[in-house]
């Protein structure tokens, strides 16, 4: 296995590892498909390196990487530091249960995060080499040694409290070119969970 699927491998494992009940905390700095910072859905020749089978970088929202939005609250200081009571109508501090009111700003920033409500779905085709666009199809099958079409998915639920995590559901079907090159035929079929799926797209093979 080349490293950078040894590296997905791990955070794969990372992720789902069960949570004691607790609710899953999304990842800001690890990823499936890309080692290090999220760099976002530009164009690179990271995305997903090493990978047995080609997964485009429009699935990022089925590997459950999607832009979150974070705040934070911070209390508005004078021109001395101090906090800026909440005021009323005649100018008195307002008061909560007892306490003095104080104004707040609330910011907000969108990242990417890293889940595992992974949603594989229903008609997703994966060939173990990338095809460009517009390619010849005899071209594209010198190349195609294996393609799986996934033809019966459920989504992953992730870990909520006192909700253990559901790993989902993929039935997909195996496909090899015929002797001559020429088409794609069906082999076996078989069912995993979302992660077994990942890591099938990963090395290749079946997760055991």
């Amino acid at each position: 296995m080349n490293a950078g699927a040894e590296y997905s491998c791990a955070i794969l494992k990372k992720l789902v590892e069960p949570s004691d009940g607790a609710r899953e905390k999304r990842s800001t700095t690890e990823f499936l498909p890309f080692s290090g910072e999220w760099p976002g859905l530009e164009e690179g020749d990271m995305w997903a390196r090493g990978w047995h089978f080609h997964v485009p970088r429009s699935m990022a929202d089925a590997l459950d990487i999607v832009l979150t939005t974070f705040s934070r609250t911070e209390t508005v200081l004078d021109d001395r530091g101090s906090p800026v009571p909440v005021r009323d109508e005649q100018g008195r501090p307002i008061l909560k249960n007892g306490k003095m009111q104080y104004k707040k700003n609330t910011f907000y920033e969108a990242k990417w995060t890293q889940g595992t409500a992974f949603r594989f779905s229903e008609g997703m085709l994966f060939y173990d080499t990338f095809i460009p666009p517009g390619e010849k199809w005899e071209v594209s099958m010198r190349r195609i040694n294996k393609a799986i079409r996934i033809v019966e998915a459920q989504p992953a639920e992730p870990a909520r409290k006192d909700s253990p995590r559901k790993p989902g559901l993929v039935r997909y079907q195996m496909y090899l070119p015929d002797q001559e090159r020429v088409r794609l035929k069906p082999a076996e079929e078989m069912s995993t969970s979302q992660d077994g799926f990942i890591h099938l797209l990963i090395t290749g093979e079946k997760c055991q």
